[in-house]
């Protein structure tokens, strides 16, 4: 053993590791300086509140090796309650132990025991055993499959927490991949995570109706399963996709009767959020529903999302045994009493059913479903907007083989009495339905997402041209009317959707920090009649972090003058943008790294802390 200093060691061998562990001589961080194969189990001792195990010393990166026994006290275990974390990083482990590489044991003693694996590449039977307290898996490669032990769980557990990059593959035949017990289980996918799931032959949780489901902010978590997300009936509580977050569900096999998730609560889309459920499996049956609502507790609230696909080749992708709510915001909603070919280009007999939203604004629909029928108790539509769409007699979320949810970019030049061509512009590959008068014909989109389409002579003035988008390999749809003449139009398409601060100053006087990243607002002026335009920018509330600590006017504008304005819920000018010339302008503005959005400092930052707030951009001709 190598003394560091009074908290820090170098263990190379399983009886070093022991005797740091085990005993009260204040080592708290031990570094690994050798592979080390464990010989005896190990007892944490009680007077190490905090203890890290790291298997990375020197830049080299070694390895742990389980014993080849099955026993609770084979392995290193967490004392008593006086053991708050333990964290074990930077390593390659070997399990043979079914009881994971930390052992806890099950007791509400340990509710506020925190095990952390962080940047740790594992195979074996299960690599946590923690079931009354929080796990944590932070930037992991772990595989479960028969090692010594028939593969089990990936962890017993009341809480976890998922982040970094962290991919799972579960090959356990026999159990479920998380068994989630005890009182208030959650399962967090934490900010900007990436993670991949996968289950070769069973599900994702096990044990719980009540489970607390987190896709935190711009995280991604991609979910394939053979049976769907719970064993039977087992599901979710209240779910909640923050936004910009992600969450893919992929089931691959036929699961009995059973639907691929229970929600037993709320399902919530935030802002920017994605959900995606496609179930076209073998021999899939008419009760294999994409979401089973359970209870009147549970429901459907879409704040907004970016997108929402719900497929289903043969059932319906949503059912509830009770009666269940739904609050909706989006951009467009589409209905299919009929599965189509994903893939399909677009056509009369690919269209949605019904499809509702509005030209510039978000459309708002909120009600209650049962299993047969769904009841509209508010809407935002007016009586023109609703004179164009399908009666809201026919907003049923329920008996439909697909819904989806979301738009996307979509421009057309202007069109006059003159000209025989329409260019647009929309996502690359996808499909265009033009109509008017009697005539239909499909364009498909370019690599860069441009169309034309060529007729032989004028269209009178008057003429109403329709566009229908459909998008390459994917279930959004675009619908846009014009008339000839066609003024164009001014419209702010899009805008970086998360940046963060270098906290390095590049000035002091105020004290301003620069963006990490690239920010552009990208802004297409298609109007016949063009002039000049601006952007403004606010913010909806001050920068403020988890906890509530506000920095006040932490987010300004810097002018080429150098002048530094603080965002607020006034609007601010932060651009001012030339007249077309006559053609379609697409212009992208960004600032240098010195001017534009940067972040002043008023007060000190608290350490280790996120502040966020949200720009608002709107375009004025």
């Amino acid at each position: 053993m190598t003394i560091i200093n009074d908290t820090t060691v170098v263990v190379f061998s399983s009886a070093e590791l022991k005797e740091a562990l085990e005993n009260n001589n204040g080592y708290t961080y031990i570094y690994f300086g050798s592979n080390i194969t464990l010989t005896s189990g190990i007892l944490i001792s009680s007077n190490k509140s905090e203890v890290i195990i790291d298997g990375t010393y020197n830049d080299i990166i070694y390895e742990y090796v389980d014993q080849k026994k099955l026993g609770t006290g084979d392995g290193i275990r967490v004392n008593s309650a006086l053991n708050k974390k333990v964290t074990v990083k930077n390593m390659k482990v070997v399990g043979y132990n079914y009881y994971g590489i930390i052992y806890v044991p099950e007791s509400n003693t340990f509710k506020d025991t925190v095990i952390e694996y962080n940047n740790i590449n594992y195979v074996g039977p299960q690599i946590s055993f923690n079931p009354s307290g929080l796990t944590r898996f932070v930037d992991c490669d772990i595989t479960i499959h028969d090692n010594y032990a028939s593969g089990n769980e990936v962890c017993e557990c009341n809480r976890v927490e998922i982040g970094g990059a962290t991919t799972i593959i579960h090959k356990s035949t026999a159990n479920s991949s998380f068994w989630f017990r005890n009182q208030s289980p959650s399962l967090t996918i934490l900010k900007n995570a990436v993670v991949n799931f996968q289950s070769v032959s069973r599900e994702l949780i096990y044990g719980v109706t009540d489970l607390n489901f987190v896709i935190d902010y711009n995280a991604s978590f991609h979910v394939t399963t053979h049976n769907g997300m719970g064993y039977g009936n087992f599901g979710t509580g209240s779910t909640v996709i923050n936004d910009g977050a992600e969450l893919v569900i992929n089931q691959t096999s036929k699961n009995g009767s059973y639907a691929t998730w229970y929600s037993y609560g709320l399902i919530t889309l935030n802002f920017g959020s994605t959900l995606s459920i496609i179930s076209n499996y073998d021999s899939i049956g008419s009760a294999n529903y994409n979401i089973y609502f359970q209870g009147d507790k549970s429901g459907l609230v879409l704040n907004n999302p970016e997108k929402v696909v719900l497929y289903n080749s043969v059932a319906n992708v949503i059912n509830t045994n009770s009666t269940s709510t739904f609050k909706f915001t989006y951009s467009r909603i589409n209905l299919f009493d009929k599965a189509i070919t994903i893939s399909s280009e677009i056509s009369k007999d690919t269209l949605p059913t019904y499809a509702w939203y509005k030209e510039s604004e978000l459309s708002s629909v909120d009600g209650r479903f049962s299993s047969s029928k769904t009841v509209v108790s508010s809407n935002n539509y007016t009586e023109e907007e609703l004179k164009k769409l399908p009666s809201l007699d026919n907003f049923n979320i329920l008996g439909k083989k697909i819904i989806s949810v979301g738009t996307f970019l979509f421009r057309m030049a202007a069109v006059t009495d003159k000209d025989v061509v329409m260019t647009g512009i929309t996502l690359p590959q996808s499909s265009v339905l033009i109509k008017y008068d009697d005539v239909e014909a499909l364009s498909l989109t370019n690599d860069d997402g441009g169309f034309t389409y060529s007729y032989s002579d004028p269209l009178t003035i008057g003429t109403i041209v329709t566009f229908n988008c459909k998008t390459h390999n994917d279930l959004l749809y675009y619908t846009k009317q014009i008339e000839i003449v066609y003024s164009g139009e001014l419209t702010l398409d899009s805008a970086t959707k998360s940046f963060s601060f270098n906290v390095s100053p590049i000035s002091t006087n105020p004290l301003l920090c620069p963006r990490l990243t690239n920010l552009e607002v990208v802004v297409t002026d298609s109007r016949i009649n063009s002039s000049a335009w601006k952007l403004y920018a606010t913010i909806d509330h001050e920068l403020e972090s988890d906890n509530g600590y506000v920095l006040d006017d932490g987010i300004v504008f810097v002018d080429d003058l150098n002048n530094v304005i603080a965002l607020s819920d006034v609007e601010t000018l932060v651009y001012t943008g030339d007249e077309n010339g006559g053609l379609t302008r697409v212009t992208t503005v960004s600032w240098d790294d010195d001017k534009g959005i940067l972040l002043q400092v008023k007060k000190p930052l608290e350490n280790g802390v996120s502040y966020t707030a949200k720009i608002i951009w709107r375009v004025e001709e």
